[in-house]
């Protein structure tokens, strides 16, 4: 890329971060019990991961617990996705500590007893499909953000009162 070059803004969505953790898990492997397998010395740069371990890996692209992530753009995408995949396989309102709500909820359901590898990908990718069922228009936003606030989540949720949107209808909201 020439230094005259703008890269595009991509809206990282949960849903590519629940690709990417069942990727990573493809890929790396996958293990019950911990976030990410450091038994081996030298540990691989990418280890074995659980569930949630796989989705901080894909959302920060480093191997890092929940509970370490470090106050980043990618790691309140991590927290964010945690909390998304822990809102699909269990019933869960998604408030509240995302931090320990949602790692908890993914680690106790990763290490459930008879938990497979293939239960786990397939959760991972039926979740990314449903996050983007539930958000068709996260990444159709009708216009450019007026504020230049680049953390536009672009869906209803969006803190950008230009981009608010009213229930399940994703018409822009009027400001009153």
């Amino acid at each position: 890329m020439k230094a005259t070059h703008k890269p595009a803004d991509v809206q990282v969505t949960p849903a590519h971060i629940l690709r990417g953790a069942a990727r990573y898990l493809q890929t790396n492997g996958w293990i019950k019990g911990a976030f990410f397998d450091l038994s081996m010395d030298p540990g691989p740069a990418f280890p074995p991961a659980c569930a949630g371990g796989a989705i901080c890996a894909a959302a920060t692209g480093r191997p890092i617990a929940p509970t370490a992530l470090p106050v980043t753009p990618d790691a309140a995408n991590a927290l964010r996705t945690l909390a998304a995949f822990a809102g699909y396989i269990e019933d869960y309102d998604q408030t509240g500590d995302l931090t320990e709500i949602g790692a908890d909820i993914v680690a106790d359901w990763n290490d459930a007893d008879r938990r497979t590898f293939t239960d786990v990908k397939t959760a991972l990718l039926d979740a990314a499909d449903e996050w983007e069922r539930l958000h068709p228009a996260a990444t159709m936003c009708p216009a450019p953000c007026p504020l230049s606030c680049r953390s536009c989540t672009r869906d209803r949720d969006c803190e950008c009162y230009e981009h608010a949107y009213l229930a399940d209808e994703r018409v822009p909201a009027v400001n009153a």
